[in-house]
């Protein structure tokens, strides 16, 4: 089968691309994937055998956002329309070197250009749209434009799926759609990679570790005021902060702490696979304050390498943490819930291992090859 992945840069559609990529050609299929961007703003360092191509949109959008501002959407509608007049080509070029069986896209994108041609594959990540509802911020005129749109995607797609349970509620509910309209196709994790260390860390200095973009979304901010009562009974705990600069800035972020913790924040930045599993396997207690997730990969991959979680109720984090088994949910922006949810494991090692090894446990469900065969059967199915 030969699969073509339509992404951009870096978030969930390119991690979890190259998450399945090895194991789909392991199986004998062929992959490219199609950035929409220009090539100077991708890496393709990650794979030597998969053919890659670039269909940035043309800045006609630009233009009329500059003549007709956010006017009915027009900008919107017309870049959306411009992006898939640009993968409809390159699409064009690699049909001309093999035959296409599948197009895989994200949500939003205007599929009906596409799909008279090739079966296309729509998998929902989370769009804009959505993150706004739920976190209640952002400029919302146009979402009614982008929800309509949607729904027009996933009824001419032939096949769509969604990350978790709670998205594709969320998706049915508000693009109006039949059950069986959306399946639920979870991310996969290869839990030979991203596994628990055999070295005997986690004694020593309580290390507690966050990942993502560094905003208010993520709740760095709320961790950072929960760490005053932290630091009351582990005075050298340490807080380390994986991601990078965005909302809030590293000077933003030190300013939260007392002067004499802040040698104790650390901020290593965007890191790769490699070193991100050492993080994970190096922490005590992996913490995700965050204010929504569609799904909550990098919650994931620390149950995956063993670690206890503390994270918020929100979203589809109940999905992956059972509260009380493989980690504690505590209400978002509820700093003092954050605290005392992260000093009842620090208190009690052991139980906070027993976490662990149930979070373990529980990652191997969503093992890369078991999540590749969903992937395949969405496929086929498109295929008919």
């Amino acid at each position: 089968m030969h699969i073509v992945f339509v992404i951009a840069p870096a978030g969930g559609p390119e991690a979890n691309v190259k998450t399945l990529a090895p194991e789909l050609e392991r199986r004998g299929h062929r992959l490219s994937v199609i950035y929409t961007v220009t090539k100077d703003r991708v890496n393709t360092d990650w794979s030597g055998s998969i053919r890659f191509r670039f269909a940035p949109p043309t800045s006609a959008h630009y233009y009329a956002a500059k003549f007709v501002g956010s006017y009915h959407a027009w900008p919107l509608r017309l870049r959306a329309w411009e992006q898939a007049v640009a993968v409809r080509r390159v699409l064009r070029a690699i049909e001309s070197e093999e035959p296409i069986d599948i197009v895989e896209v994200t949500e939003g994108f205007p599929v009906s250009v596409l799909c008279s041609r090739w079966r296309v594959v729509v998998r929902a990540h989370g769009s804009d749209w959505t993150l706004r509802r739920y976190c209640g911020d952002g400029e919302t005129r146009n979402d009614p434009w982008l929800i309509k749109g949607q729904r027009r995607q996933f009824l001419k797609a032939s096949c769509a799926s969604a990350l978790s349970t709670h998205l594709a509620g969320h998706l049915r509910e508000s693009l109006r759609l039949a059950p069986s309209a959306i399946e639920v196709v979870p991310y996969g994790i290869d839990v030979a990679k991203f596994s628990c260390s055999s070295n005997g860390v986690g004694s020593g200095r309580p290390i507690l570790l966050t990942v993502g973009r560094l905003e208010r979304r993520k709740g760095v901010d709320v961790l950072l005021r929960a760490m005053s009562q932290v630091w009351q009974r582990f005075p050298d705990a340490q807080v380390r902060l994986v991601g990078s600069e965005a909302e809030f800035r590293r000077q933003d972020l030190l300013t939260m702490a007392p002067e004499d913790k802040r040698q104790q924040l650390i901020f290593p930045g965007f890191l790769d696979r490699d070193q991100l599993i050492n993080e994970y396997q190096h922490a005590t207690i992996y913490v995700a304050p965050t204010q929504y997730e569609t799904f909550g990969y990098t919650i994931l991959e620390a149950m995956a390498c063993g670690k206890p979680v503390v994270s918020t109720r929100v979203g589809a984090i109940e999905e992956l943490v059972a509260d009380g088994e493989t980690g504690l949910l505590v209400d978002w922006n509820d700093h003092a819930s954050l605290a005392s949810a992260v000093l009842k494991l620090l208190a009690d090692p052991a139980w906070a291992r027993r976490m662990g090894q149930a979070g373990r446990a529980r990652a191997t469900t969503f093992s890369l090859p078991a999540i590749v065969e969903r992937n395949l059967d969405s496929y086929r199915r498109a295929l008919g």
